[in-house]
C-alpha cells in the first residue's frame, strides 16, 4: 500500500483537478494542521473542525500512522478526536501551560495528575469543594508529596490552575459557580460535569504506565531489528522532529536518521510544504519549517507585550554576539550579569513586570524563564557545568550591520 499524500502520484488528472478535488485536499491540510496544533479536539468546543476530521478520518489516521508513527483516534459518538503524539526525544522544554499563562509548575503538575485520579473515581458530576477535600486527603497520606494546604493563597491558586487546565481541555465542564472565587476565599465553590471518555485519552505514551515501570520507559517504542525496521524508526523520528520542533540540526541526527533524510529530501519537502502548508528553510546546519500564516504555533516568538519574551530576545542578541566571536559555552553567571544590565536599561522604560524588577530573586527567575524560551526554540542548549551552548539558529537574532549587496550563492551559505 502506498503511503498517503495529498497529491496522489497515480492520478493522471492531477494537473487538471476539479474544484471538488482541490477542496478535499484543502480540508485534509486543515485537518493535519488542526491536529498538529491541538492533539485533543472536542466537538462542542470546535464543531466545524471536528466535522472535518470525521469526514477525513480514514485518510488522516493512515497519514499520521505511516509518516509519524502516531495513533489517531476519532470517536464521532463521544465527540472526541485525539492524536497520541510520541515525541522524537523527551525533554522539559515544552511543558503544559494555560493560554496566556506561564508553564505549569511542578506543584501544578502534581495536582493535575492527582485530580485526574480522583475524577476517575467520581460519578458524572462533582464540586470544587469535594475535589479540594479529596486532594487534601490523598496528599496527606503520601510521603513524597507535601499535603495540599487549602488555607494558603498560593496553594489554592495552584489547585485552581490545575482545574483550569482540565476545563480548557474539556475534561471538566463548568455547570455552575465560579472556580476563581476559591483563590480569594476557601468558601468559593463550583459544580462540574466530568467527561470520563476524555480522562482515559489524556495520557499519550508508547507503553501503558503499568507496563513501563519507570517514567523514562513511557516513550520507549519497539521497532523490528531489521533494515526495514531501522528505516521506519529513522523516518518517524526525523519527521516528528520536523513537525514538533522549531529547528532540526543535522549534527544532532544519528547516522541512520541522516541517511534516511538525505535520501528522502524530496518526500520530506513535499510532506511539509504541500500536505501541511509549511515553508522549509534549508540551511547548511539543518532545516527550519516555518508556518507563513503564524497559526501553527503554540508559542510565538518574538512577541510584544511579554516581559519574558522581550528579555529573551535581548538576551539572544548578547548570546549570538558572544557565540560569533568565541563559540565556546557561556556560563550561567555571565548570562545573569547580562540580564542585570538589561533590567537596568529596559526594565523601567519598557514597563517590565515588577515581579522581575523589584528584587534579586525576580531577576534570577527572569534569567531562568528567558533561557527556557530560547531552549524551547532550539536557540540554546543546556550543557554540563551550568553552561549554555548557543545553537546556529540564534545567529538570526544577532545585531546586524547595514547589509551589503551579496551574491545569491553567498546568501544561501550563511548561517541561520
Amino acid at each position: 500500500m502506498s503511503l498517503p499524500n495529498l497529491h496522489e502520484p497515480g492520478d493522471s488528472n492531477a494537473q487538471n483537478e476539479s474544484q471538488f478535488g482541490a477542496s478535499e485536499r484543502s480540508e485534509k491540510q486543515l485537518g493535519l494542521r488542526a491536529l498538529l496544533l491541538r492533539p485533543l479536539i472536542v466537538m462542542h468546543q470546535d464543531p466545524e473542525t471536528f466535522r472535518l476530521l470525521v469526514r477525513h478520518r480514514l485518510w488522516l489516521t493512515e497519514w499520521f500512522a505511516s509518516w509519524l508513527g502516531w495513533r489517531l483516534k476519532i470517536d464521532p459518538r463521544a465527540g472526541v478526536a485525539r492524536l497520541f503524539k510520541i515525541p522524537a526525544r523527551v525533554n522539559s522544554s515544552h511543558p503544559a501551560s494555560l493560554p496566556g499563562k506561564a508553564p505549569l509548575s511542578r506543584r501544578r503538575y502534581v495536582f493535575l495528575c492527582l485530580l485526574l485520579s480522583i475524577l476517575d473515581r467520581e460519578h458524572n458530576q462533582t464540586t470544587l469543594q469535594i475535589l479540594a477535600e479529596q486532594l487534601e486527603l490523598i496528599t496527606r497520606g503520601m510521603k513524597e508529596i507535601d499535603a495540599f494546604d487549602s488555607t494558603t493563597g498560593p496553594e489554592r491558586r495552584a489547585f485552581v490552575d490545575a482545574l483550569r487546565w482540565l476545563l480548557e481541555n474539556a475534561v471538566l465542564v463548568l455547570r455552575d459557580g465560579d472556580a476563581d472565587r476559591y483563590i480569594q476565599s476557601r468558601d468559593g465553590n463550583a459544580l462540574f460535569d466530568i467527561n470520563h471518555s476524555l480522562i482515559a485519552s489524556l495520557l499519550s505514551s508508547a507503553l501503558p504506565p503499568v507496563l513501563a515501570g519507570m517514567p523514562e520507559m513511557l516513550s520507549q517504542e519497539n521497532y523490528a531489528e531489521t533494515e526495514e525496521g531501522r528505516k521506519l524508526k529513522a523516518r518517524h523520528s526525523v519527521l516528528r522532529r520536523l513537525v514538533d520542533e522549531p529547528v532540526l540540526y543535522y549534527e544532532e541526527l544519528t547516522p541512520e536518521q541522516w541517511e534516511w533524510l538525505d535520501h528522502a529530501r524530496g518526500t520530506v519537502y513535499r510532506l511539509l510544504e504541500s500536505d501541511i502548508g509549511l515553508q522549509v528553510e534549508r540551511r547548511k546546519e539543518g532545516l527550519l519549517p516555518a508556518d507563513p500564516t503564524g497559526h501553527l504555533t503554540d508559542t510565538p516568538f518574538p512577541e510584544g507585550g511579554s516581559t519574558i519574551k522581550h528579555a529573551a530576545l535581548l538576551l539572544a542578541e548578547r548570546i549570538s554576539k558572544a557565540a560569533k566571536s568565541d563559540g565556546s559555552p557561556i556560563a550561567h553567571a555571565q548570562i545573569s550579569l547580562w540580564m542585570d544590565g538589561l533590567l537596568k536599561r529596559f526594565g523601567k522604560s519598557c514597563g517590565w513586570s515588577q515581579e522581575y524588577t523589584i528584587s534579586s530573586e525576580g531577576s534570577k527567575r527572569l534569567v531562568t524563564e528567558a533561557l527556557d524560551i530560547l531552549w524551547a526554540f532550539n536557540l540554546v542548549r543546556p550543557i554540563d557545568g551550568g553552561c549554555w551552548q548557543a545553537l546556529p539558529a540564534i545567529a538570526r537574532y544577532a545585531p546586524q550591520e547595514p547589509e551589503r549587496r551579496q551574491s545569491k550563492r553567498t546568501r544561501q551559505e550563511e548561517l541561520f
